[in-house]
C-alpha cells in the first residue's frame, strides 16, 4: 500500500462526497497516498477539509465552473460533464507538489526506522483493535511487536502473519491463568507489580538489537502503569482508547485531579452528567463499574490512574478508536489531551490484500485499475 497513489473522484453532492472522503481516510490509514477530486465549483463549496498526511485535494471541470448550469436541459449538462470532465490536460508538477512529495518520502523514511511495541490485556475486545493498529503501522512501513500476557498469548489460536510484525509476552503474575477468586484488587495489584517489571525486561530484550530498538509504546485500557515504564526508559508512549470517546470523556470528568466528580458521587451516582453538544448521561448511562452497587468497581483505581497518568505527561497522547465525524462532540468534551482519532479499528480484507494497483480510480462505487 505504501507505493500506491489513489485518485478518488466524486460528484458534488454531500451524499457522494462524504462516503468518498471516508474511503480516502481509510486508504490513508492503510498507508496509501490519496488525492480526492471533485468539480471546480464543488471543491469551492467544501468549507472544511479533513487534514491528513498523504491526503491532497484537486478539481476537474464539469463545464460549469461558476456553478451556473442551464435550467431545463439536464441532457446537455450531463453531456458537457462527460466531454469537459474527460478532457486531458498535462501539467508540470509545481514546486508545492514536489515539496509535498519530498516531505512524504522523508516521513516514510522516518516510519521505516520506528519500532512500535503495542501491549494489551487478553480480552478479545482489547486484542482485536490493537492488532488492527499493528497492521496499519506495518502498512505504514514501521516495525511492530504486539505483546500481551503469557497466558493470553497462549490462547491466541491464529496470529496475523505480516513481515515486520512479531509477537511477545509479559507476565501478569498468573502465567498459568489461575487467578484468585474474590480478590480482584490483589489481581490488579499483582498485574501492575509484575507487569511493570516484565514489561521493562521485554523492552530491554527487544532493544538489544541496535537497529530495532523500541521507539514507541502504545498501551490499552487497564495498563496505565505501562506509561510509567515507558517514561522511566525514555520512550514516548500513547494510550489507545478502545472504548467509545464518550466513555473517555466521562472518565476524565470523574477522575481528573482538578475538579473530578468521583469524590462527590463515590457513594451515590449523579442524576445526570452533561457535556456540551451531547445529550445528558443519566446514571444508568454511565459505565456500570462507576455505580456503587457494581461488582466490578474494583477497576475504579486503575481507571483513575489512567487519567492521572495522562495528566502527569507533559505531552499526553491518546489514540481514539473513532473518527471526527462520528464523535465530534465527545472529542471536543475532552480537554488537555492530544487526541488523535485513528478509527474505526476494524478488520478490512481490502487493506490486507496483496494485489498491486498502479493507480486506483474510485468514484460512484466503481474501482478501476
Amino acid at each position: 500500500m505504501n507505493s500506491q497513489h489513489f485518485l478518488l473522484i466524486s460528484c458534488t453532492g454531500q451524499g457522494h462526497i462524504n462516503p468518498t472522503l471516508q474511503l480516502a481516510i481509510r486508504l490513508i490509514h492503510g498507508g496509501a497516498r490519496v488525492t480526492f477530486a471533485t468539480t471546480v465549483h464543488g471543491l469551492k463549496q467544501i468549507k472544511k477539509f479533513p487534514s491528513l498526511e498523504g491526503l491532497s485535494y484537486a478539481s476537474f471541470s464539469d463545464g460549469f465552473d461558476d456553478g451556473n448550469k442551464p435550467i431545463g436541459d439536464p441532457q446537455h449538462i450531463m453531456s458537457e460533464f462527460k466531454r469537459v470532465g474527460s478532457h486531458k490536460k498535462k501539467k508540470k508538477k509545481n514546486r508545492h507538489c514536489r515539496e509535498r512529495e519530498r516531505e512524504r518520502e522523508r516521513n516514510q523514511t522516518s516510519m521505516n526506522s520506528q519500532h512500535f511495541l503495542l501491549i494489551s490485556c487478553t480480552g478479545q475486545g482489547h486484542i482485536n483493535p490493537t492488532l488492527q493498529l499493528a497492521i496499519r503501522l506495518i502498512h505504514g512501513g514501521a516495525r511492530v511487536t504486539f505483546a500481551t500476557t503469557v497466558h493470553g498469548l497462549k490462547q491466541i489460536k491464529k496470529f496475523p502473519s505480516l513481515e515486520g510484525l512479531s509477537y511477545a509476552s509479559f507476565s501478569d503474575g498468573f502465567d498459568d491463568g489461575n487467578k484468585p477468586i474474590g480478590d480482584p484488587q490483589h489481581i490488579m495489584s499483582e498485574f501492575k507489580r509484575v507487569g511493570s517489571q516484565t514489561l521493562t525486561n521485554l523492552i530491554v530484550k527487544l532493544s538489544n538489537d541496535e537497529h530495532h530498538k523500541v521507539t514507541f509504546l502504545v498501551y490499552t485500557i487497564l495498563l496505565p502503569w505501562a506509561a510509567d515504564v515507558a517514561r522511566d526508559m525514555g520512550i514516548p508512549s500513547a494510550f489507545l482508547s478502545i472504548q467509545s470517546t464518550a466513555a473517555l470523556a466521562i472518565y476524565q470528568k470523574y477522575f481528573n485531579t482538578h475538579d473530578g466528580l468521583y469524590h462527590i458521587y463515590e457513594n451515590s451516582p449523579p442524576n445526570s452528567i452533561q457535556f456540551k453538544g451531547l445529550p445528558p448521561f443519566a446514571s444508568s448511562d454511565l459505565p456500570s463499574f462507576l455505580l456503587p452497587t457494581s461488582p466490578h468497581n474494583s477497576v475504579i483505581p486503575t481507571i483513575q490512574e489512567h487519567i492521572q497518568t495522562l495528566e502527569k505527561d507533559p505531552n499526553p497522547c491518546v489514540l481514539l478508536n473513532t473518527f471526527d465525524a462520528l464523535e465530534e462532540a465527545a472529542i471536543e468534551a475532552i480537554v488537555n489531551l492530544n487526541l488523535i482519532p485513528i478509527g474505526p479499528l476494524v478488520p478490512s480484507t481490502f487493506f490486507d490484500t496483496k494485489d498491486q494497483f498502479a493507480l486506483g480510480v474510485m468514484g460512484f462505487g466503481l474501482v478501476c485499475t
